[in-house]
């Protein structure tokens, strides 16, 4: 299918799975990211390794003609938190505004999905499920500056010709495309490492703690979806599983998984700290209008990772 795609940060955790498997189907692929990954197919892929603070490359991108551009450029939760406000805004917030306003002005640009995150919501909500119009209160400066980039998308996608969407992606897990270090600081990623590494894994939350937890292809499915449609009824959208599970639900799961692959018993310790409860009951209904559903499960996906570790 011949539709010319750039994803911003391209060679990072989510970047890569998701140009892996779009290469798969779509035939124009291009990657930015400051820091390119050898081992990435160039045969399918163009890449520009530049850094995209950088006014020159703004201009550089814009020139070209996009259908869609996807935006995972970001720094993680604790970057996000530790680093200079000045360089946290320049990576996690201008570049979304800069783009859309050059992308504008050029007309150069269809589509451009904005990764945002499920942490715009407040943790300790007391609604039953959080829907895309829940109150937004972010508890982190990582929730706040995705916030200010959905703000800024917004504006874009009443003001200009650019159908500019945000995905709120909830808890992301599975195996790395790429030798990336950071992926495995995701809660059932470095659950699963442990295991695999120690034969035991030692838990700190409350085991009646919920999280919501998306696999890497049922990310992929969504943003297909968005890529293909002609048109959307909304441009914000939660990007998360049918239903959250505990944590006690998820060792149980990993105990099961591990004991199936490796025959035999992990060791599970918990300190189960008296945390407040968060409400991790997030609803996908919007994007079910466009015919996604949630196709692997807990115990597949972390059977995946597991086999994964195995063979590496």
């Amino acid at each position: 299918m011949t539709k010319k795609i750039l994803i911003l940060g391209g060679s990072g955790y989510i970047g890569a799975r998701l140009t892996s498997l779009l290469s798969q189907k779509y035939q124009d692929i291009t990657i930015l990211d400051l820091e390119i990954d050898s081992k990435l197919d160039k045969s399918k892929i163009k890449v520009i390794n530049l850094d995209i603070t950088k006014e020159s490359v703004i201009d550089e991108i814009t020139d070209q003609y996009y259908d869609v551009v996807i935006n995972l450029i970001s720094l993680d939760h604790n970057k996000s938190q530790n680093y200079k406000p000045l360089i946290v805004n320049n990576i996690n917030v201008l570049p979304t505004w800069n783009l859309l306003n050059s992308f504008s002005r050029k007309s150069n640009l269809k589509k451009f999905i904005n990764f945002s995150t499920i942490h715009v919501y407040s943790n300790f909500t007391k609604e039953n499920q959080i829907t895309e119009e829940s109150e937004v209160n972010p508890s982190s400066i990582y929730g706040m500056t995705h916030l200010i980039s959905e703000n800024i998308t917004n504006y874009f996608n009443s003001n200009s010709k650019i159908c500019s969407i945000n995905l709120r992606l909830s808890n992301s897990y599975g195996e790395p495309y790429l030798k990336n270090k950071d992926c495995w600081n995701l809660v059932i990623n470095n659950l699963c490492l442990n295991a695999f590494k120690y034969g035991e894994i030692k838990l700190k939350s409350n085991l009646q703690n919920t999280r919501n937890f998306i696999h890497y292809l049922d990310i992929f499915q969504a943003v297909e979806l968005l890529i293909d449609s002609k048109s959307t009824k909304y441009n914000t959208y939660n990007l998360c599983n049918d239903k959250s599970i505990s944590f006690e639900e998820l060792i149980k799961i990993i105990e099961d998984q591990y004991e199936l692959i490796f025959d035999k018993k992990l060791v599970v310790s918990v300190l189960n700290e008296p945390l407040k409860i968060q409400n991790s009951n997030y609803s996908n209904l919007r994007l079910k209008k466009l015919n996604f559903e949630n196709k692997l499960s807990i115990e597949n996906g972390i059977n995946k990772m597991f086999y994964h570790l195995k063979d590496d």
